[in-house]
Protein backbone atom coordinates (compact mmCIF):
# COMPACT_ATOMS: atom_id res chain seq x y z
CA UNK A 1 0.00 0.00 0.00
CA UNK A 2 1.28 3.88 -0.91
CA UNK A 3 2.13 6.34 1.47
CA UNK A 4 2.32 10.11 1.91
CA UNK A 5 5.33 10.85 4.34
CA UNK A 6 5.03 14.16 5.75
CA UNK A 7 8.12 15.97 6.63
CA UNK A 8 7.53 18.68 9.89
CA UNK A 9 9.20 21.38 10.92
CA UNK A 10 11.60 19.71 13.76
CA UNK A 11 12.71 17.21 11.45
CA UNK A 12 10.25 14.62 12.01
CA UNK A 13 8.23 12.75 10.00
CA UNK A 14 4.42 11.46 9.72
CA UNK A 15 3.09 8.28 7.80
CA UNK A 16 -0.14 8.30 5.99
CA UNK A 17 -1.26 5.15 4.40
CA UNK A 18 -3.57 5.67 1.75
CA UNK A 19 -6.30 3.48 2.26
CA UNK A 20 -8.86 5.20 0.94
CA UNK A 21 -9.93 6.16 -2.78
CA UNK A 22 -9.63 9.69 -1.73
CA UNK A 23 -7.73 10.88 0.65
CA UNK A 24 -7.83 14.82 0.81
CA UNK A 25 -5.47 17.29 2.55
CA UNK A 26 -6.03 21.05 3.93
CA UNK A 27 -6.36 23.32 6.81
CA UNK A 28 -9.95 21.76 7.34
CA UNK A 29 -10.06 19.55 10.23
CA UNK A 30 -12.07 16.75 8.66
CA UNK A 31 -9.36 16.71 6.19
CA UNK A 32 -7.17 13.31 5.91
CA UNK A 33 -4.47 15.54 6.46
CA UNK A 34 -4.50 18.58 8.67
CA UNK A 35 -2.17 21.77 7.67
CA UNK A 36 -2.95 24.53 10.08
CA UNK A 37 -0.56 26.94 7.55
CA UNK A 38 -2.61 29.86 6.49
CA UNK A 39 -1.11 29.67 3.20
CA UNK A 40 -2.94 26.13 2.89
CA UNK A 41 -7.01 26.28 1.87
CA UNK A 42 -9.62 24.59 3.59
CA UNK A 43 -9.64 21.94 0.86
CA UNK A 44 -6.72 22.17 -0.54
CA UNK A 45 -5.65 19.01 -2.43
CA UNK A 46 -6.60 15.31 -3.14
CA UNK A 47 -5.01 12.06 -3.48
CA UNK A 48 -7.13 10.23 -5.62
CA UNK A 49 -6.19 6.32 -5.91
CA UNK A 50 -7.61 3.30 -7.94
CA UNK A 51 -4.84 0.47 -7.23
CA UNK A 52 -2.16 0.18 -7.62
CA UNK A 53 -2.27 4.09 -9.12
CA UNK A 54 -2.76 7.23 -7.39
CA UNK A 55 -2.61 10.57 -8.72
CA UNK A 56 -2.77 13.95 -6.84
CA UNK A 57 -5.50 16.54 -7.64
CA UNK A 58 -5.43 20.52 -6.73
CA UNK A 59 -9.51 21.60 -5.19
CA UNK A 60 -8.91 25.06 -7.14
CA UNK A 61 -6.66 26.20 -3.94
CA UNK A 62 -5.48 30.05 -3.18
CA UNK A 63 -1.49 29.12 -3.16
CA UNK A 64 -1.22 26.10 -5.76
CA UNK A 65 -0.15 22.66 -5.19
CA UNK A 66 3.76 21.42 -6.36
CA UNK A 67 5.10 18.66 -7.24
CA UNK A 68 8.59 18.57 -7.59
CA UNK A 69 8.84 21.92 -7.92
CA UNK A 70 6.40 22.24 -10.68
CA UNK A 71 2.78 23.87 -10.39
CA UNK A 72 -0.02 21.11 -11.22
CA UNK A 73 -3.69 20.88 -11.54
CA UNK A 74 -3.49 17.09 -11.21
CA UNK A 75 -0.55 14.85 -11.51
CA UNK A 76 -0.05 10.68 -12.03
CA UNK A 77 2.11 10.27 -9.09
CA UNK A 78 5.40 7.98 -9.12
CA UNK A 79 7.73 6.97 -6.48
CA UNK A 80 8.74 9.76 -4.14
CA UNK A 81 6.95 12.25 -6.10
CA UNK A 82 7.44 15.50 -3.88
CA UNK A 83 3.92 17.13 -2.99
CA UNK A 84 4.62 21.00 -2.02
CA UNK A 85 1.12 22.41 0.18
CA UNK A 86 1.99 25.28 1.55
CA UNK A 87 4.93 25.29 3.38
CA UNK A 88 4.74 21.71 3.89
CA UNK A 89 6.31 19.20 1.87
CA UNK A 90 5.38 15.28 1.69
CA UNK A 91 6.58 12.56 -0.30
CA UNK A 92 4.49 9.81 -2.23
CA UNK A 93 6.22 6.48 -1.62
CA UNK A 94 4.82 2.96 -3.18
CA UNK A 95 5.16 -0.42 -0.57
CA UNK A 96 8.20 -1.97 -1.32
CA UNK A 97 7.32 -4.42 -3.53
CA UNK A 98 4.41 -3.13 -5.02
CA UNK A 99 3.51 -2.78 -8.94
CA UNK A 100 5.30 -0.11 -10.41
CA UNK A 101 3.25 2.27 -13.34
CA UNK A 102 5.46 2.66 -16.38
CA UNK A 103 4.65 3.37 -19.63
CA UNK A 104 5.68 1.10 -22.03
CA UNK A 105 6.78 1.83 -25.80
CA UNK A 106 4.24 -0.03 -27.29
CA UNK A 107 1.95 2.98 -27.76
CA UNK A 108 -1.21 3.07 -30.27
CA UNK A 109 -0.44 6.42 -32.04
CA UNK A 110 3.05 8.14 -32.36
CA UNK A 111 1.26 11.84 -31.23
CA UNK A 112 0.62 13.40 -28.65
CA UNK A 113 -2.89 11.93 -28.58
CA UNK A 114 -0.83 8.40 -27.89
CA UNK A 115 -2.56 5.50 -26.05
CA UNK A 116 -0.11 3.40 -24.24
CA UNK A 117 -0.50 0.50 -21.51
CA UNK A 118 0.95 2.07 -18.16
CA UNK A 119 0.17 -0.32 -16.10
CA UNK A 120 -1.79 -2.86 -14.08
CA UNK A 121 -1.40 -5.97 -11.89
CA UNK A 122 -2.11 -9.81 -12.80
CA UNK A 123 -6.43 -10.29 -12.01
CA UNK A 124 -8.04 -13.04 -10.59
CA UNK A 125 -10.51 -14.68 -12.94
CA UNK A 126 -13.86 -12.63 -11.80
CA UNK A 127 -15.11 -10.97 -15.11
CA UNK A 128 -15.13 -12.28 -18.39
CA UNK A 129 -12.07 -11.70 -20.53
CA UNK A 130 -12.20 -7.93 -22.55
CA UNK A 131 -9.97 -6.62 -25.54
CA UNK A 132 -9.69 -3.23 -26.54
CA UNK A 133 -10.15 -3.29 -30.11
CA UNK A 134 -8.45 0.51 -31.39
CA UNK A 135 -10.79 1.89 -34.21
CA UNK A 136 -8.62 4.90 -35.78
CA UNK A 137 -5.48 6.20 -36.16
CA UNK A 138 -1.85 4.19 -37.34
CA UNK A 139 -2.77 1.27 -35.20
CA UNK A 140 -6.23 0.98 -36.05
CA UNK A 141 -7.28 -2.36 -35.58
CA UNK A 142 -4.65 -3.35 -32.91
CA UNK A 143 -5.88 -4.95 -29.97
CA UNK A 144 -5.46 -4.40 -26.26
CA UNK A 145 -5.75 -7.36 -24.24
CA UNK A 146 -7.43 -6.46 -20.53
CA UNK A 147 -6.08 -9.18 -18.53
CA UNK A 148 -4.57 -6.97 -15.44
CA UNK A 149 -6.95 -5.81 -12.47
CA UNK A 150 -6.60 -2.45 -13.93
CA UNK A 151 -5.01 -1.03 -17.03
CA UNK A 152 -4.02 2.41 -17.21
CA UNK A 153 -4.02 4.07 -20.55
CA UNK A 154 -2.98 7.46 -22.21
CA UNK A 155 0.11 9.68 -22.20
CA UNK A 156 1.15 10.78 -18.54
CA UNK A 157 1.38 14.32 -18.18
CA UNK A 158 -1.59 14.59 -20.92
CA UNK A 159 -4.58 12.27 -20.57
CA UNK A 160 -5.01 9.03 -18.42
CA UNK A 161 -7.34 6.20 -17.74
CA UNK A 162 -8.00 3.66 -15.91
CA UNK A 163 -9.88 0.24 -16.98
CA UNK A 164 -10.56 -1.93 -13.83
CA UNK A 165 -11.79 -5.56 -13.51
CA UNK A 166 -14.26 -6.27 -10.58
CA UNK A 167 -16.50 -9.44 -9.97
CA UNK A 168 -19.40 -7.96 -11.82
CA UNK A 169 -17.67 -6.03 -14.66
CA UNK A 170 -15.46 -3.25 -15.85
CA UNK A 171 -15.01 0.10 -14.77
CA UNK A 172 -13.70 3.20 -16.57
CA UNK A 173 -12.24 5.91 -14.59
CA UNK A 174 -10.16 9.42 -14.95
CA UNK A 175 -6.71 9.75 -13.89
CA UNK A 176 -5.44 12.55 -15.43
CA UNK A 177 -6.13 15.28 -18.33
CA UNK A 178 -8.11 18.34 -18.75
CA UNK A 179 -10.69 16.96 -21.23
CA UNK A 180 -12.32 13.99 -19.75
CA UNK A 181 -12.71 10.52 -22.01
CA UNK A 182 -15.70 9.90 -23.86
CA UNK A 183 -17.59 6.63 -23.78
CA UNK A 184 -20.53 6.13 -27.24
CA UNK A 185 -19.67 9.75 -27.22
CA UNK A 186 -20.65 11.26 -24.19
CA UNK A 187 -18.33 12.62 -21.89
CA UNK A 188 -17.39 10.58 -19.03
CA UNK A 189 -17.96 12.21 -15.51
CA UNK A 190 -17.22 11.79 -11.80
CA UNK A 191 -17.51 8.16 -10.51
CA UNK A 192 -16.13 5.11 -11.91
CA UNK A 193 -18.07 4.27 -15.03
CA UNK A 194 -19.47 1.00 -15.62
CA UNK A 195 -18.55 -0.09 -19.42
CA UNK A 196 -20.52 -2.80 -21.90
CA UNK A 197 -19.23 -4.47 -24.97
CA UNK A 198 -19.52 -2.77 -28.05
CA UNK A 199 -18.86 -0.01 -25.86
CA UNK A 200 -16.45 3.05 -27.79
CA UNK A 201 -14.16 4.96 -25.42
CA UNK A 202 -12.50 8.00 -26.79
CA UNK A 203 -9.29 9.25 -25.14
CA UNK A 204 -7.49 12.28 -26.75
CA UNK A 205 -8.91 11.31 -30.34
CA UNK A 206 -8.46 7.85 -30.20
CA UNK A 207 -10.76 5.34 -30.54
CA UNK A 208 -11.40 1.76 -29.03
CA UNK A 209 -14.03 -0.81 -28.91
CA UNK A 210 -14.82 -3.05 -26.02
CA UNK A 211 -15.76 -6.45 -26.49
CA UNK A 212 -16.40 -8.78 -23.62
CA UNK A 213 -15.71 -12.95 -24.19
CA UNK A 214 -19.07 -14.41 -24.68
CA UNK A 215 -21.13 -11.34 -23.97
CA UNK A 216 -21.61 -10.43 -28.11
CA UNK A 217 -25.20 -9.63 -27.75
CA UNK A 218 -25.24 -8.22 -24.06
CA UNK A 219 -24.58 -4.44 -25.19
CA UNK A 220 -25.59 -1.31 -22.60
CA UNK A 221 -29.33 -0.91 -22.41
Amino acid sequence: MAKIVLHLEDGTTRDFALTKDRFTIGRRGACDIVLTNLAVSAEHAAILTIPPDSFVEDLDSTNGTYVNGRQIKRHFLRDDDVIEVGRHKMVYQLAEGAPLSVATTAAVDATESSVGIISGEPAPPVAPSAILRIANGPNAGKQILLERETTSLGKVGKAVITITRRPHGYFLAQLEGADPPSVNGKAMLGAPYPLFTNDVIELSGVRMELRLEGAAQEGRQ
